[in-house]
């Protein structure tokens, strides 16, 4: 079954943090890494692809840059 897109958030977030291992997350969630990488994709580069509610995507989107920086 697909990630919906909370689990994908989720993934994203771990796979930020500074020790992250692509590969046990996407272990520990029934995806492959390209997955995960394709849902980065999705998240940061395509303009439209957009949350349904719209003051979640501003928030995870913040948690991402404050990640990222």
């Amino acid at each position: 079954m697909p990630a919906t897109r909370e689990e994908r958030r989720k993934m994203i977030l771990e796979a930020l943090q500074a020790d992250a291992n692509i590969s046990k997350i996407a272990r520990e969630h029934g995806v492959t890494r390209r997955a995960i990488y394709k849902y980065f994709d999705e998240v940061l580069d395509s303009p439209k692809q957009r949350m349904h509610d719209a003051e979640a995507e501003a928030a995870f989107r913040r948690k991402v840059w404050e990640l990222v920086r």
